[in-house]
């Protein structure tokens, strides 16, 4: 068994390292980077960011919030379609954290095989390793509410969590050829290439390899979640994991008290990339005509002035600029948003509100603007099965699928500001660190509690 934390071997008054290794690139402002910013009044940040998707480039971003103080260092590491390349950055990034000084490591999941070098890093320098939330876990609480309507009783089980099926049947030589894909980058991602590189392997447990859970669970010593409905969710299959609720990072974002009047424009964000739909058996054209039938339904209701559509920003298909297209032909003013030109919580106050798929950008949207509506479309996933829009909590009106939008799904939020500690309170909480003055977190100075 590896030895927890060291609690209290840190000198007096210096500066703490803190090594970050957050989620895709994409949600990197929503979550990683305030946090980065508030840690790095008394600690040096160096982030460790996964190169993927390639064609999302945010170096200019890590540039600035570099020159700003808010990371000491960041680091690019190559993705894990280029295996070879991105075990060998792995194991010399571990190896090298091993001859620092490493007093936290916070990273969004302890899954794939990038997160055991750094666990295995931390666990040798008995660091604290913190799990942190980056993007709302769908599977994870598609799973939770299906049980909840099984009505299930008695102790859960992590079985449970590979039990709530899609609503179709892919045909069996379609599954089995994924099957075999995917046994054969197992084999190479966590048992070749780490014995090759490092001497060693990496298992998955079962819910793992199911893909249920894509988040930090057991590996870890605390986990911080950034809702209710999530740590609920966690403590229902891992009772015994450390699980806090802390408010978001982007909840002190809004803008909405700052502008004169209520914005008329809608925003709406199209959920995952265009293929991802076709490639579980729905067609272009269905997918477009979905869309085009909830815009015009809301924007009867709304008289929007103009509709803002932003893509996934790992799209690559044409489909969401024939969207405007047709809309336009239609009748009205569409706009197509580049997703990589600014982060959704900088425009979200922007709009009425968002309509969109179901996916974490709903979540991302509902945090960042107190007041716009968000409302999440189940029937956008068509065949897909596993209706989520609702299950990011109470700020987000689900419409079911075979449901069609009401004026009441549009009404303004309330507002209101959230009660929950901060990240930075959890994090200071599970560390032996303790900022005893004010003075000493200008001078960043963190002083070991007694």
């Amino acid at each position: 068994m590896s030895e927890g934390p060291d609690r209290g071997h840190q000198a007096t008054g210096r500066r703490r390292q803190v090594a970050c290794v957050p989620g895709s690139k994409y949600t990197l402002e929503a979550v990683y980077l305030p946090v980065c910013e508030q840690l790095s009044k008394f600690a040096d940040v160096h982030l460790y960011v996964l190169d993927f998707p390639e064609s999302y480039d945010v170096s200019a971003l890590l540039d600035r919030k570099r020159s700003e103080g808010a990371l000491a260092a960041y680091t690019m590491m190559p993705s894990p379609s280029r295996a070879v390349r991105h075990h060998r950055a792995l194991h010399h990034i571990a190896d090298a954290l091993g001859r620092q000084q490493l007093d936290m490591l916070i990273l969004a999941g302890d899954f794939m095989p990038m997160h055991r070098y750094f666990i295995d890093a931390a666990r040798a320098k008995r660091a604290p390793i913190i799990g942190l939330e980056s993007g709302a876990p769908t599977k994870l609480l598609a799973s939770y509410r299906a049980e909840n309507k099984a009505g299930a009783r008695g102790p859960a089980t992590r079985a449970n969590l590979g039990s709530h099926k899609a609503s179709i049947l892919l045909k069996v030589p379609r599954w089995a050829v994924a099957r075999l894909e995917w046994i054969r980058r197992y084999v190479f991602q966590y048992k070749v290439l780490p014995f090759f590189f490092a001497g060693r392997t990496f298992d998955l447990e079962s819910y793992e390899r199911s893909g249920r859970i894509l988040f930090a669970t057991v590996r870890v010593d605390s986990v911080i979640v950034l809702s209710e409905t999530v740590r609920r969710a966690m403590r229902h299959f891992f009772p015994e994991v450390d699980v806090r609720h802390a408010e978001h990072p982007m909840a002190s974002r809004c803008r909405c008290d700052d502008l004169k009047g209520r914005p008329t424009k809608l925003l709406v964000t199209l959920g995952a990339p265009w293929h991802y739909y076709i490639e579980h058996e729905n067609s272009a054209q269905d997918i477009e005509d979905r869309w085009c039938h909830a815009i015009f339904e809301a924007q009867a209701i709304g008289g929007f002035s103009q509709v803002a559509i932003r893509p996934h920003p790992r799209e690559t298909d044409p489909y969401p600029r024939k969207l405007v297209e047709r809309l336009g032909q239609d009748g009205l003013h569409a706009v197509l948003l580049d997703p990589k030109e600014s982060s959704l919580p900088d425009i979200v106050c922007d709009y009425s509100g968002v309509l969109g798929a179901p996916s974490g950008a709903l979540a991302e949207a509902a945090t960042a603007c107190r007041r716009g509506f968000v409302i999440g479309l189940d029937q956008i996933q068509g065949s897909i099965g596993d209706p989520s829009a609702g299950l990011y909590g109470s700020e987000i009106v689900e419409v079911g699928v075979g449901e069609e939008l009401q004026r009441a799904h549009f009404r303004e939020r309330s507002g209101q500001e959230g009660s929950q500690r901060s990240v930075l309170e959890h994090l200071l909480d599970l560390t032996a660190w303790s900022v005893q003055s004010e003075a000493a977190l200008r001078e960043g100075r963190v002083l070991a509690k007694p």
